[in-house]
């Protein structure tokens, strides 16, 4: 079923996660927040019309926006239950800017999962560099 989003094209990528949650407990009543993925970010924004967010739930349900709709499908995941981010994604993109994080690169963004359950990365890949924040906080915790 399609959920229709009310933003246009861009959008900060924290603030639908809360409704991808609200989707999908309409599949796993019991399911918490995980992890997210937030693709091709660029100044702390994602491009809705050719970029997704991603958000796996405990109890095996991973929602997904990508051009203005919202699906969602059961699968096997192991991760525990994250935090839910306490700040903006584009207050975390301008602390990892501030330390150093290339400025206005598109970038990929991982939000919690099996390894560091509250923390946040953003990754670029060529060349490789990898910010790591707290997801409650955005403090930065690694460069």
């Amino acid at each position: 079923m399609p959920y229709e989003l009310n933003e246009t094209t861009r959008a900060d990528g924290f603030a639908i996660i809360e409704d991808m949650l609200a989707y999908g407990r309409t599949f796993q009543p019991n399911g918490q927040f995980s992890a997210s993925q937030f693709y091709d970010v660029s100044d702390g924004l994602v491009n809705l019309d050719s970029s997704m967010v991603t958000v796996d739930m405990t109890l095996h349900v991973t929602v997904q926006v990508k051009r203005h709709s919202m699906s969602a499908w059961a699968h096997a995941i192991d991760d525990r239950p994250s935090p839910t981010p306490g700040c903006s994604l584009s207050v975390a993109y301008k602390a990892a800017v501030a330390a150093g994080f290339p400025a206005h690169v598109e970038s990929n963004i991982t939000l919690g999962g099996a390894n560091d359950s509250s923390t946040m990365s953003f990754v670029i890949v060529k060349p490789f560099q990898r910010v790591l924040l707290d997801s409650v906080t955005c403090n930065v915790m690694y460069h």
